[in-house]
C-alpha cells in the first residue's frame, strides 16, 4: 500500500535552491491531476518570485515579478530582463500582464519542464546558489476574478484562500 499525505491548502516553508526543482515537480503533479486553482510561489529574499498558477483544466500560468513590483534597488536590469526573454518569458504589457508570464496551455503539461523552467530562472537572473533560501508557498485560489474569468493570482483583490485543509492535495 502507498502512503498518501495530505498537504492543505494553505502552507508555506524554507526550501533551498537546491531542492526546490524536486519538489516543485512533487507539488505540480497532483495539482494538475486534481480540479481546483492553486497558486504555488517561490520567493527570494529581495522579495523577487516565479510564481505558477495551476487552471483547473491542468494547464499552468507561470509568472515572474516584474519592474512594475519591485524597489529600484531590486529591478531587473536590461540585461536580466533579457536572460528572462532567453529563457522564453513573455514580457509584461500593463495593465492585463503586469508580470513576465509564460502560459502552458496543454492539459497535463510536460511538469519537468516547467520546473526546468523555474530552476534556470532562479539561477539566472535571480543569481541564487544551490545554498540560498526561498520560501515556498501553496495556495489554493479563489475559482475565478471579475467577472468569472480566469482567477487573480496572489496579491490581487480576487484572488482568495480556501481555508478549508479537506481541500488539500494528496502527494
Amino acid at each position: 500500500m502507498v502512503a498518501v499525505k495530505v498537504l492543505p491548502s494553505n502552507w508555506s516553508t524554507s526550501v533551498a535552491l537546491a531542492d526546490l526543482g524536486e519538489r516543485v515537480e512533487e507539488l505540480l503533479g497532483p495539482m494538475v491531476r486534481h480540479a481546483g486553482h492553486w497558486v504555488v510561489l517561490a520567493e527570494d529574499a529581495r522579495r523577487r518570485y516565479v510564481q505558477l498558477l495551476v487552471e483547473r483544466d491542468g494547464s499552468i500560468l507561470a509568472e515572474a515579478v516584474s519592474n512594475n513590483h519591485l524597489a529600484p534597488a531590486d529591478a531587473w536590469s536590461e540585461a536580466d530582463e533579457g536572460r528572462l526573454t532567453r529563457l522564453g518569458w513573455e514580457p509584461p504589457c500593463l495593465p492585463e500582464r503586469p508580470n513576465w508570464n509564460l502560459l502552458f496551455p496543454r492539459r497535463r503539461p510536460d511538469i519537468a519542464h516547467v520546473s526546468a523552467l523555474v530552476m534556470c530562472t532562479m539561477r539566472d537572473p535571480f543569481l541564487l546558489e544551490d545554498t540560498d533560501v526561498l520560501v515556498l508557498t501553496v495556495t489554493r485560489a479563489a475559482i475565478a476574478g471579475p467577472g468569472g474569468g480566469r482567477p487573480a493570482v496572489a496579491g490581487s483583490p480576487y484572488c482568495a484562500a480556501d481555508q478549508d485543509a479537506r481541500s488539500g492535495i494528496h502527494v
